[in-house]
């Protein structure tokens, strides 16, 4: 289920950075984490903030049964990768 949801999650951003007619990649980017972000996960840019063409985004959860974080990397003009991690695996895909 977590490989899935990796999959559909870089499926979904590689299509809107397919096409970014009328608009910048930084804003496509953008609106890819608002859109997780109002899922409910708290992501924080993680990368130095001044590559032109590269975010890498993170939440992370603790929690009881483990520790678990949700990894978002994008460089221009469409690559996009997704982590999912556990204590026990890590789920990546990539587009």
């Amino acid at each position: 289920m977590a490989q899935r949801l990796c999959e559909h999650l870089a499926a979904h951003a590689a299509i809107h950075f397919a096409d970014v007619t009328g608009t910048t990649w930084a804003a496509v980017a953008t609106l890819l984490i608002e859109q997780v972000r109002a899922s409910g996960h708290d992501l924080i840019r993680v990368d130095d903030g001044d590559a032109e063409g590269f975010q890498r985004w993170q939440a992370d959860w603790y929690h009881p049964r483990g520790n678990f974080s949700l990894l978002l990397g994008f460089r221009a003009p469409k690559d996009v990768e997704v982590s999912w991690r556990t204590d026990d695996a890590t789920f990546t895909a990539q587009r």
